[in-house]
């Protein structure tokens, strides 16, 4: 698996992957906190492992998105994060 980079999906605190379990397998969101698993499955997302795998699969354009808001907020807050393994397309 990629390191993580934590978003928000719809108001949902999620990891976001480029690739998940193999190479081209995504780009996909996984809930983070079990708690939040009903209001994913509530916007679409999946079980693909129990009982802690609940993903969305993502279009490229979201992804992309949700990776420009991570970059802009970690170039607000001046600090440095590698992303070890993701590379945007």
């Amino acid at each position: 698996m990629s390191s993580e980079i934590k978003v928000e999906y719809h108001g949902i605190p999620c990891i976001l992957y480029q690739n998940y379990l193999r190479e081209g397998d995504g780009p996909l969101v996984r809930v983070m906190h079990p708690k939040d698993s009903d209001a994913a499955y509530r916007d679409g997302f999946e079980c693909i492992g129990y009982p802690d795998e609940v993903v969305k699969y993502l279009t490229d354009d979201e992804y992309q998105r949700l990776l420009q808001q991570f970059q802009s907020k970690t170039d607000a807050s001046g600090s440095s994060v590698k992303h070890r393994g993701i590379m945007p397309r």
